[in-house]
């Protein structure tokens, strides 16, 4: 039976990509985001799904049950590239993600966000999962490049379980994936950076796109460093500021699938 898995501040799909290579086919019940151009490319991928939009209006008892709920809010009230108002920051909306947890009762929560809320508000996320009875919680710092990405990106990771569930734990479906063939992307300008360029060459199983253009980087090779499938965010008609920012706010599913398998270790 496939995980049934809740999306909020959904963005372009990393965590449920990192659920997927973790675990197996997930059963997406609905998403979440309010950016429109994140919504449009959520229609593209998921025209079935129900979007809940802006969570701070959403009925939970209208929402359908689920067995986990992810989560990759936003990091402006705690990234270090910004004033780190914490919860006194407007968007700062966990709050909101609780009570959704509160009524669904999910089995298990996989929440993401930098890794300077661990330093700042990710204490009383934590402490606000255990009041809900989620005593498992577990939590760490992953990096792009611990699962070989060619970037740092690092990232906190909580998971939570329910004290109630050790006797259904997920299962790991995963199985050692072949790389097979790949085919070296023909730029070669890569100078120091080339290995770890290779690097994630091979573990995309694609090549990498030219990196730039007049106007600067590309975002198809943004979108390729960030592990996504070619055409995942540049093949659905946005434009390129816009393509941009939703690979700037996104997490590297492969990133997320390794935090998830360190964190869920028996």
């Amino acid at each position: 039976m496939r995980v049934k898995v809740g999306s909020l501040c959904t963005g372009y799909g990393g965590l449920e990509m990192g659920l997927q290579q973790a675990f197996g086919d997930i059963d997406l019940q609905f998403v979440s985001d309010i950016d429109k151009n994140v919504n449009t490319l959520l229609q593209h991928h998921h025209p079935n799904i129900s979007n809940l939009g802006d969570l701070t209006t959403v009925d939970w008892e209208t929402v359908n049950e689920i067995d986990l709920l992810c989560a990759g809010y936003p990091c402006q009230p705690f990234s270090i590239a910004g004033e780190r108002k914490g919860e006194e920051d407007e968007r700062a909306i966990f709050g909101y993600i609780a009570e959704g947890i509160s009524v669904l009762r999910p089995r298990w929560v996989l929440l993401e966000n930098v890794s300077g809320h661990l330093t700042l508000g990710g204490t009383c996320v934590v402490g606000a999962l255990t009041r809900l009875g989620y005593n498992d919680c577990r939590w760490g710092i992953v990096q792009a490049s611990d699962a070989g990405a060619p970037h740092k990106r690092s990232r906190l990771f909580i998971w939570a379980q329910t004290a109630d569930t050790s006797s259904k734990r997920l299962q790991r479906l995963r199985t050692k994936r072949e790389l097979g063939t790949w085919q070296e992307s023909q730029h070669t300008a890569w100078d120091s950076y080339e290995p770890c360029i290779r690097r994630w060459e091979r573990i995309t199983n694609r090549p990498a796109p030219v990196p730039t253009k007049a106007k600067g980087v590309r975002p198809e090779f943004v979108e390729w460093m960030m592990g996504l499938p070619e055409g995942h965010v540049t093949g659905i008609g946005l434009s390129r500021k816009a393509e941009l920012q939703i690979l700037g706010n996104g997490v590297v599913p492969q990133q997320a699938a390794l935090a998830i398998e360190l964190l869920t270790l028996l």
